[in-house]
C-alpha cells in the first residue's frame, strides 16, 4: 500500500506542474529589446535584454501586442511581441505572427497588484498610480481656461503676405463689439472763437465775403 501510495503522489506531483508548464512559451528576443514594467512603451524600463535571449511568455495582450516575459533569473515584465521568435516546427517564427497558432494565451493587466508582485523595490514604484492612467496634480496657481462664449466664431486666416501690427498697436476690435471707455477720460476743450466747419458738400456760412454770384456760373448742381 505504501508504494501504491507513492505512486500516485508522483502523479498527483506532476500533474500540478504540467499546467504550469504547458502555460509558458519558450521564445528568444530578435534583438536588443526593453523590458518594461507594462505593456506600453510609455512605462518605466525594467532591463535591457540582449539578442538571443532565452524568456518564458507567460501570455499576451490582445491582437499579441505586447507580451509577459519571465527570464531565467525570474525577472518579470513587458517585450513588444514583435521582438520576439518562437521555435516552431524546427525554425524561428515571430510570436506576433505565429501567436494564435502557438497557443499562446490572451492576458489582461493590472499595475497594482502586478508592481507590486515584481516591483516593489524600485525607485519608480511609489509613482504607479501615474503609470495607471491618472493624470498627475495640477502646478500650483494654474486655472482651466474660460469657457468660450456662444456663437464664438474663429477669425478668418488673413491670407499670405499678412504682417501682424508691430508693437504698442492694438488689433480693431470684432464686429460689434465696442471697445471699452476710460470712466476718467475728458475730450479736449475746443479753442475760444472755434466754429466747427460745414458738413462736407455744404457751403460755409456767410461765405465768401461779398455778396454776388462770381462767374456767372450757378452753383453747382
Amino acid at each position: 500500500m505504501n508504494s501504491f501510495a507513492q505512486r500516485w503522489a508522483g502523479i498527483a506531483a506532476v500533474a500540478l506542474v504540467l499546467p504550469l508548464s504547458a502555460a509558458a512559451q519558450q521564445a528568444f528576443t530578435r534583438g536588443a529589446v526593453n523590458l518594461r514594467a507594462g505593456p506600453s512603451g510609455d512605462y518605466p524600463l525594467v532591463a535591457r535584454l540582449a539578442p538571443g535571449q532565452p524568456l518564458e511568455v507567460v501570455g499576451c495582450t490582445s491582437g499579441y501586442g505586447w507580451c509577459d516575459v519571465v527570464l531565467p533569473d525570474g525577472g518579470r515584465g513587458w517585450v513588444w511581441a514583435r521582438n520576439l521568435d518562437y521555435a516552431y516546427q524546427d525554425q524561428r517564427v515571430p510570436l506576433a505572427t505565429y501567436g494564435a497558432v502557438i497557443g499562446v494565451p490572451i492576458i489582461g493587466f493590472a499595475i497594482g497588484s502586478y508592481w507590486g508582485n515584481y516591483y516593489r523595490n524600485r525607485s519608480w514604484y511609489g509613482d504607479r498610480r501615474w503609470w495607471g492612467g491618472v493624470p498627475p496634480p495640477p502646478v500650483a496657481g494654474w486655472q482651466p481656461p474660460p469657457p468660450i462664449r456662444p456663437g464664438w466664431q474663429p477669425r478668418p486666416w488673413p491670407g499670405p503676405g499678412f504682417r501682424p501690427p508691430g508693437p504698442g498697436v492694438r488689433p480693431p476690435p470684432p464686429p460689434g463689439i465696442r471697445p471699452p471707455i476710460d470712466p476718467g477720460f475728458r475730450p479736449p476743450r475746443p479753442h475760444p472763437g472755434f466754429r466747427p466747419g460745414p458738413p462736407p458738400g455744404m457751403p460755409h456760412p456767410g461765405g465768401g465775403g461779398g455778396g454776388g454770384h462770381h462767374g456767372g456760373g450757378g452753383h453747382r448742381p
